[in-house]
């Protein structure tokens, strides 16, 4: 193997000189001509053993480090339990069951863990959310989308089924419901991201918020709150306007 293999295989190019560990996701400058001692040097001394594990991966076939899914033991075994209890919609003391504990091969966890690395969506997050019909059922997959350490994550917060009906006020009663699991409020939710329908617009305008992929909702939001402190002389020209068409 050459230098230019394992940095290949271990970082993503930037751009400028710029190149991201995919282990770590720490950045480091090569200039031009310099060879790639400097990003050998990182894996030397961040990433001991880098050069076997080239080798195995290689020799097993696997194209790049992502393809490989490069995930810690930890984080893959806590997305796991919040993927079985949001998909089944089970509650979250489930994890700490004693039969679903037998048949799940997944590493036991505790309630508190989960609840830990649950609140890693803080007090402002964004949701992201699309419904699905079969036959007469309606669901409706719930994400979130949040910053952490500089980072943007999504996580499945929910796909369960809409048994009442599909108005604005139903979805966002769905919503709320799905949010008081995670212990989270509605006024966290900072904007949305959905389809440009009337439900979502309605949705949106009830809770005060933007809602992307719709421009022209986007607009209006913002031209009403330009215009919150002119209300009083709006509301007079409205009145002229209606003594005017009598």
């Amino acid at each position: 193997m050459t230098s230019r293999q394992l940095c290949v295989f271990y970082f993503t190019d930037l751009g400028k000189g710029l190149f991201e560990c995919q282990s770590c996701g720490r950045h480091r400058k090569k200039t031009p001509g310099s060879g790639y001692s400097k990003l050998n040097s990182h894996l030397n001394s961040k990433h001991v053993g880098f050069a076997e594990e080239y080798a195995e991966l290689h020799a097993a076939g696997t194209p790049s480090l992502t393809a490989f899914g490069f995930v810690d033991e930890v984080s893959r075994n806590i997305y796991q339990w919040m993927e079985w209890i949001s998909a089944r919609n089970l509650p979250i003391t489930e994890v700490e069951n004693k039969i679903t504990r037998a048949v799940v091969i997944t590493n036991p966890t505790t309630v508190k863990t989960l609840k830990q690395h649950m609140r890693h969506m803080g007090t402002s997050f964004c949701l992201m959310f699309d419904g699905w019909t079969s036959n007469s059922l309606h669901f409706l997959g719930i994400y979130v989308v949040f910053i952490l350490d500089g980072e943007r994550c999504q996580h499945l917060l929910a796909l369960s089924l809409m048994e009442e009906r599909q108005s604005a006020e139903a979805h966002v009663d769905h919503i709320s419901a799905v949010l008081d699991v995670y212990e989270k409020e509605m006024d966290m939710v900072k904007f949305m991201v959905g389809d440009n329908c009337s439900t979502y617009q309605n949705i949106a305008t009830g809770l005060g918020i933007p809602l992307i992929g719709c421009a022209s909702h986007r607009f209006n939001l913002a031209i009403n709150r330009f215009l919150q402190d002119y209300q009083p002389q709006i509301d007079q020209i409205q009145n002229l306007m209606i003594q005017l068409r009598h």
